[in-house]
């Protein structure tokens, strides 16, 4: 009797045990997932990407998350791409925007950020103006266009980047 009551101790310990790291597998996955589906949700907000998960939630595969460049998109990408001809420190990912590499674009994109702040910086120390350097000036146009500084918008001329408003 005591043999039989130490087997079955010992078989729900291990089917305890188990069933513990099956949940504790299952969360970790769970995480993953989460953690993943953020980053494709921040990259789709932050590079104005259309996000279609339609298939994915009949799926439940990750990979069937397509994100779609929007005029949004397109204008952006195109403030980067010839601000990064102006501003050798700033880098335009175009292999990883032909391949729609977004995550990677997105990456590419946060990476610069430092390399923008410091040309803001520079371009706002050598200006001639009467007017607070606005560190955030170059990021903020790329992103949305945003002209904030007399001294950008002079620099932008100059450069070819936009036309003059009359």
């Amino acid at each position: 009797m005591k043999r039989i009551l130490l087997i079955s101790l010992i078989s729900a310990l291990i089917i305890g045990a188990i069933t513990l790291i099956w949940i504790n597998q299952q969360e970790e996955q769970e995480a993953e997932t989460q953690a993943v589906l953020n980053e494709y949700v921040y990259t789709s907000n932050l590079l104005n990407l259309e996000m279609e998960a339609d298939q994915y939630k009949d799926s439940g595969h990750l990979e069937d998350i397509i994100l779609i460049p929007t005029e949004e998109t397109e204008e952006m990408l195109e403030r980067w791409q010839a601000i990064s001809k102006v501003v050798s420190d700033i880098e335009f990912p175009e292999e990883s925007i032909e391949q729609e590499e977004w995550i990677n674009v997105k990456n590419a994109f946060v990476n610069n950020r430092p390399a923008m702040e410091d040309a803001s910086n520079k371009l706002g120390e050598i200006a001639d103006y009467d007017e607070s350097v606005d560190w955030q000036s170059i990021h903020n146009y790329i992103y949305s266009g945003s002209i904030s500084r007399d001294y950008l918008q002079e620099f932008l001329i100059e450069e070819g980047i936009e036309e003059e408003t009359q």
